[in-house]
């Protein structure tokens, strides 16, 4: 499967062929409004949407994403994900992803 980097100019219609959209930009970070510039109606069901923001974990695009039917990942799993593999490296030891999460999300206050 090939990937694709696509650099947003207006509202970008997700090709019929993506199975995958990632935001990797700061858009809605802090502020669950601003709009990644996409074409709602071109998210269809069988896709995965994820977003890197984590605070709000919530964003409007995955909110968007949601309302289409697509599965959603939110950036606070990704963050998690990348604490549990720099941990493991670390120590050795395999730490509790629930733990985690539960203790971002309070010191987030989300």
């Amino acid at each position: 499967m090939a990937a694709k980097l696509v650099h947003l100019s207006g509202d970008y219609s997700v090709e019929e062929s993506t199975h995958i959209v990632i935001n990797a930009t700061p858009i809605g970070q802090e502020d669950d409004e601003p709009v990644v510039p996409l074409d709602e109606a071109t998210l269809r069901p069988e896709m995965v949407v994820a977003d890197v923001v984590f605070n709000p974990p919530l964003t409007h695009l995955l909110r968007m994403a949601a309302a289409r039917g697509c599965t959603t990942l939110d950036g606070v799993a990704m963050l998690v994900n990348q604490a549990i593999i720099g941990f493991r490296t670390w120590t050795g030891v395999e730490p509790d992803a629930t733990t985690m999460r539960e203790a971002l999300e309070e010191y987030l206050e989300i």
